[in-house]
């Protein structure tokens, strides 16, 4: 009866659309300070952490005085298991944080071998990381786990992943794993409040992760095409608070055009905006909404209602479809269609393009000069901006459930987080993002902001009851079809929260 009652209130709740909370979840003023979180930038998880005169900040003590006990494990192979569609992990999104023979004059490559040598002398022990396909991952971690095979010491998850083999009991609860101590800024505390259920930690991305960073959506702009229309600065938008929803209809509405003259617009035309279907979530949590939220007890409840939805749905589809603002990659077939979009940014025929920050390394051949900049506000009464990580791009830090000897695998895991910290995290973020691939000095702030304000709504990792691939469809179809579709997952939705909320229940 109980379910029943909750179901009808959230059907009559999205059919009008969306006016009240309390079938959510609770009220509001119970909801904890992880919700809060979501809400205003965090200094610990993106950049600035440098005072204005350079001297060390509080983390940067913090990650310098920092030391973990003394052990030998006499020679002993620690074991990752982490993502790769190549033997060689030389694919796009192969894992690049464990594995380095050699120093190679590489930043990265020699980022990361400084840290595993370090760790292997003061423990006696060879890091290993061995390539799994994304999608032989779990099916492997399955068999290990049901077989006792203690074959992996620590696996590296894409976050869809990972909450999938967390629910099925794969994972070991970090919060419980000796020498793991996740209240340190090796670990991203915004992430982490926003996947936990039931204050339960099965996986946490860190310093040491490399694809959570380039798995995080950004918006990029042409900076010729800005000059040739004659538009306002972004950088100037963002540091003015000025960097909207309506500024950035405003800035592209009137770019596109049917370059190729056939009467249709294609490939080849220019458009305001570039990017992929992804960008409907991207622009839902950047104006601050959240489809999963939590209440005091860090249970998980649909938060996607209120009357701010419809509102900001409608003007997110305006975006992605209206007016032909923006070219999407689904809007073709075959193989790589994403190099369309990025042909179109790269040969200044979009104005902005949306994309993972891996794209940004992908463009280091464009020759014309481009910023980075958050995506925007809502509006100017908005605290902070917002930004999504991927969840199938981005990889988390984990421990099987079944591994061997649990204090050796929580003390190497939290090494290697903390020697992320001090070697990883300033190689990939200090040289490579903001010197070696960004064009400008306004780029090392503005990323700064977009890291700061991560988010990883297990409502979109999980595709809660769907939602967000209907809500893509729905947008890709150039359909006004929101309340039908939440009426639709109302259920589903509810289903699937209760089997999230009761798999942490059992597990230990």
């Amino acid at each position: 009866m109980q379910k029943k009652l909750i179901s009808i209130i959230l059907l009559a709740v999205f059919i009008l659309a969306c006016v009240m909370g309390a079938s959510c979840g609770g009220d509001k003023k119970e909801n904890d300070a992880k919700n809060d979180a979501i809400d205003k930038p965090s200094d610990e998880n993106g950049g600035g952490e440098k005072k204005a005169d350079d001297a060390p900040s509080e983390r940067d003590r913090i990650i310098a005085s920092y030391e973990l006990p003394e052990e030998n494990f006499g020679g002993y192979e620690f074991t990752l298991m982490m993502k790769g569609e190549r033997p060689d992990g030389s694919d796009y999104w192969d894992a690049k944080e464990i594995n380095a023979d050699e120093e190679n004059g590489e930043t990265l490559n020699d980022a990361v071998y400084k840290r595993n040598r370090e760790i292997e002398a003061k423990y006696n022990i060879t890091i290993k990381g061995l390539w799994v396909p994304q999608g032989s991952m779990v099916s492997n971690l399955q068999k290990a786990v049901k077989a006792g095979d203690s074959v992996y010491d620590a696996v590296l998850l894409s976050f869809n992943l990972a909450s999938q083999s967390t629910r099925s009991g794969y994972l070991h609860n970090l919060k419980e794993a000796p020498y793991v101590d996740l209240s340190r800024p090796w670990w991203d505390q915004s992430i982490m409040a926003e996947t936990s259920v039931k204050n339960k930690t099965y996986y946490a991305a860190s310093d040491a992760n490399i694809m959570d960073k380039e798995g995080t959506w950004t918006l990029m702009f042409n900076k010729k095409m800005i000059a040739d229309f004659g538009l306002e600065n972004p950088y100037t938008l963002v540091q003015e608070n000025k960097w909207t929803f309506d500024k950035f209809i405003e800035m592209t509405k009137d770019i596109s055009a049917d370059l190729d003259g056939d009467g249709e617009f294609g490939k080849y035309d220019r458009y305001g905006f570039a990017t992929t279907t992804d960008s409907t979530q991207g622009l839902l949590f950047a104006s601050g909404l959240r489809i999963i939220r939590k209440d005091a007890d860090d249970i998980p409840y649909f938060a996607l209602n209120g009357d701010d939805v419809m509102p900001k749905l409608e003007k997110i589809a305006y975006i992605m479809r209206g007016d032909n603002i923006a070219q999407m990659m689904q809007d073709y077939t075959g193989t790589d269609t994403h190099l369309i979009t990025q042909a179109s940014f790269e040969e200044n025929r979009a104005l902005f393009y949306a994309e993972v920050m891996q794209c940004v390394i992908r463009l280091r051949q464009m020759d014309t000069d481009f910023g980075i900049i958050p995506l925007p506000k809502w509006d100017q009464n908005q605290p902070a901006y917002h930004t999504n990580i991927h969840q199938w791009a981005c990889n988390s830090m984990a421990i099987p459930s079944n591994v061997e000897n649990l204090e050796r695998s929580g003390l190497i895991l939290e090494a290697i987080a903390h020697g992320g910290a001090k070697y990883i995290r300033p190689a990939y973020y200090d040289v490579m993002l903001k010197t070696k691939f960004s064009r400008d000095e306004e780029s090392s702030a503005m990323l700064d902001i977009i890291f700061a304000s991560r988010s990883a709504d297990i409502g979109y990792i999980d595709n809660v009851g769907s939602i967000v691939s209907d809500l893509q469809n729905t947008i890709q179809k150039r359909e006004n079809a929101f309340v039908s579709t939440f009426e639709k997952r109302a259920g589903a939705i509810e289903k699937d929260l209760s089997k999230i909320i009761e798999a942490y229940e059992n597990l230990s």
